[in-house]
């Protein structure tokens, strides 16, 4: 999970993530990352339209988008 997050940060990629939130609620996030630190991460929520910090440890799965023209190995 730590490799995708990170390349999607520099290579300013969106990623897929399925997330639970402290209340048991799990979503299905696009997120373009801006930052990770030990234990969060920071990016765009598409679904939001905002920025928002989620806890790494709720962080359920993460996966690249795959743009169309994009090849599958960029990221």
């Amino acid at each position: 999970m730590e490799g995708i997050l990170k390349r999607s940060v520099e290579m300013a990629s969106p990623v897929e993530m399925i997330y639970m939130s402290s209340k048991g609620l799990v979503t299905k996030r696009t997120l373009t990352i801006h930052k990770i630190t030990n234990d969060s991460v920071t990016g765009f929520c598409h679904l939001r339209k905002q920025i928002r910090h989620f806890k790494k440890q709720n962080i359920l799965s993460v996966m690249p988008v795959i743009l169309k023209g994009q090849r599958k190995s960029s990221l």
